[in-house]
């Protein structure tokens, strides 16, 4: 059984964050453990959710279903290899911050490390959302994708590394708080 057919979700690629959520719950009621379900389909639907939730994961499982292949190693678009760039001089300069905090003896420069760290987390809050308007330019596509038209594999491999991405950033986040 697929992802789609544990949530009782038409096998399409265009669902909404909130139409999944509501497809888990429901179906999380009734195979619920306590209500007499079992275990296995009950943790089975928790992974169908997490599946549907991540467009990349959506489309690797759509793309199964409908028996396309999928080439997971290539190329990404080029507009993302500058994103990545910034991404990745973003990444050191929030590690070094955070030694140069767990460093920070005095009073001052603790105070001086905090305020680094402050214009740092905004500087991660705006690339974040660069990151979630190309995954969003991404998932439009997938009207497309499911009339056969576009490089399948190219969007997928995007996605892949803007979640990879965007999970990062969000992890570097909380690590400057």
């Amino acid at each position: 059984m697929n992802s789609f057919e544990r949530l009782a979700l038409p096998v399409k690629l265009d669902l909404s964050e909130l139409g999944i959520r509501e497809a888990y719950r429901l179906q999380a009621v009734k195979y619920h453990p306590d209500a007499g379900g079992s275990p296995e389909i009950f943790l089975a639907l928790g992974e169908a959710q997490v599946c549907l939730l991540s467009p990349a994961k959506r489309l690797r499982e759509w793309m199964k279903i409908q028996q396309l292949e999928l080439e997971e190693r290539g190329s990404i678009d080029s507009e993302l290899m500058d994103l990545f760039t910034k991404i990745a001089e973003l990444t050191q300069k929030a590690e070094h911050l955070i030694k140069e905090s767990e460093l920070a003896r005095s009073i001052l420069t603790q105070k001086l490390a905090e305020v680094k760290r402050m214009e740092c987390r905004e500087a991660i809050q705006s690339v974040l959302q660069e990151v979630n308007l190309q995954l969003q330019n991404r998932v439009f596509l997938f009207t497309d994708i499911e009339q056969n038209i576009g490089n399948f594999a190219l969007i997928y491999r995007n996605l892949i590394f803007l979640e990879k991405w965007r999970d990062s950033l969000r992890s570097l986040f909380s690590r400057l708080i």
